[in-house]
């Protein structure tokens, strides 16, 4: 049994090969920003990196609860069905947000380490969200097989 036997039928697994990388790969980003976020939550909510003063509780819990949104989009790539396309967007569009809503506060704020990471992560999200529809159009349309009478335009 070939790892890709999750798929329906010959004709998917047939189109598999490319389809499994590219998941690999989007799964891959998801995590490297997951535990960058576990790491940045660690520092803030041990006062470790900011003056004092600032609000490390708000940022380490809304940098954690992003970590976590991010681990199940990414698992969600892992499981059948088409739903996993809907949680991983679901949850990068949440984590863009988070990142916007967290530049939003850094920016005024002035911490330049704060603002480098936000910065730096919020276009590898971009960049995933895109690959995520890509890969969700691109492996719905390998799911379609051609209708009899169905001619290529």
């Amino acid at each position: 049994e070939t790892d890709d036997a999750w798929l329906p039928d010959a004709h998917h697994r047939n189109m598999s090969k490319p389809y499994e990388t590219q998941h690999r790969r989007i799964a891959g980003l998801m995590l490297l920003v997951a535990v960058s976020l576990a790491v940045e939550s660690a520092l803030h909510l041990s006062d470790a990196i900011h003056p004092k003063g600032s609000n490390e509780l708000q940022a380490g819990t809304a940098e954690a609860v992003i970590c976590v949104a991010l681990l199940w989009g990414a698992s969600s790539l892992a499981r059948r069905g088409a739903a996993r396309y809907q949680v991983a967007l679901g949850t990068t569009m949440f984590a863009i947000a988070g990142f916007i809503l967290g530049l939003s506060i850094t920016i005024p704020s002035g911490y330049i380490p704060d603002i480098a990471y936000h910065a730096t992560v919020l276009p590898i999200l971009i960049i995933t969200f895109a690959l995520i529809v890509g890969y969700g159009r691109a492996t719905a349309g390998a799911r379609q097989a051609p209708r009899q009478g169905d001619q290529a335009l």
